[in-house]
C-alpha cells in the first residue's frame, strides 16, 4: 500500500534495476505523484494504473501518459457521484475505468 511516488529516486532506481535483472514485468499503481516526479522512469513499466481522483473536483489535473500502456481509474462513491459528469466532461480525451 502507499504511493510509490513518495519513495526517493535512489530507492525507485534500485527497485526497478532489481526487478529488471530478474526479468519481471513491472506494473505501476499511482495516484499521479509518481508520474509528476519520475516521468523519466515510465518506459520501464509494462502498464500503469493511474488512480486519477477520488474527489472528482473541478480542475483536477490529470497527467496524460503516452509513453506506456496506461489505464485511468476512478473510484466512484456516494460522496463524489454528484461530481462525476462534470469531471468526465473536463477530461474528454481520457477513457476511464470506473469502479
Amino acid at each position: 500500500g502507499g504511493e510509490p511516488g513518495m519513495l526517493s529516486e535512489e530507492t525507485i532506481s534500485w527497485i526497478l534495476d532489481k526487478l529488471d535483472s530478474k526479468g519481471c514485468d513491472i506494473f505501476l499503481n499511482t495516484n499521479g505523484l509518481f508520474i509528476r516526479r519520475y516521468r523519466k522512469y515510465l518506459k520501464r513499466f509494462k502498464q500503469i494504473i493511474y488512480h486519477c481522483s477520488e474527489n472528482l473536483l473541478p480542475g483536477d489535473v490529470i497527467e496524460r501518459v503516452d509513453e506506456v500502456d496506461t489505464r485511468y481509474m476512478l473510484v466512484v462513491n456516494d460522496d463524489n457521484i454528484s461530481r462525476l459528469k462534470n469531471f468526465l466532461d473536463e477530461h474528454p480525451g481520457i477513457k476511464f475505468d470506473i469502479v
